[in-house]
């Protein structure tokens, strides 16, 4: 079976149980898309980007109990506060 063909599967299944959002990285840049309403998020990391254009940060997700949020933050924005 590929790859492709595993990952359909999964993606199908966890939006069969009311998966919305799924986050991961490893890429070295943001990403993201769509699989029906569920969206998967791939965060940049704090160090080396690969891609021209990315940069380096951190990505800040507000869990509420109808929604989730999130933003990304590169590191040249230096946040005084994160709540």
């Amino acid at each position: 079976m590929r790859l492709k063909s595993i990952s359909f599967y999964l993606y199908a299944a966890v939006a069969i149980i009311g998966v919305r959002n799924i986050f991961c990285g490893h890429t070295h840049f943001n990403a993201g898309g769509f699989y029906k309403s569920m969206q998967q998020i791939i965060s940049a990391p704090i160090g080396g980007v690969f891609k021209e254009n990315a940069c380096s940060g951190f990505r800040i997700v507000h869990v509420e109990k109808e929604k989730i949020t999130h933003e990304f933050v590169p590191l040249e924005a230096n946040p005084q506060i994160v709540a």
